[in-house]
């Protein structure tokens, strides 16, 4: 997971259906479990999708919305 992220540079893009574009910060927090921190994610982006977006890179044990 860290290489992957490195490889983005920490940051990346959502597109909306609108066309707009959103900014992403991308970073691991915490020990043990891995927590991973997604700031800027549109809340049109439903937690099932990032439940299958990631997990080719390990099991998701659960999301937690934040503000």
């Amino acid at each position: 997971m860290l290489s992957i992220i490195n490889s983005r540079g920490g940051s990346g893009a959502y597109t909306h259906h609108t066309g707009e574009i959103t900014r992403l910060e991308i970073a691991v927090a915490g020990m043990g479990y891995k927590k991973l921190r997604i700031e800027n994610l549109p809340p049109e982006v439903l937690d099932d999708t990032l439940r299958v977006t990631l997990a080719p890179f390990g099991q998701v044990l659960g999301i937690q919305n934040e503000m």
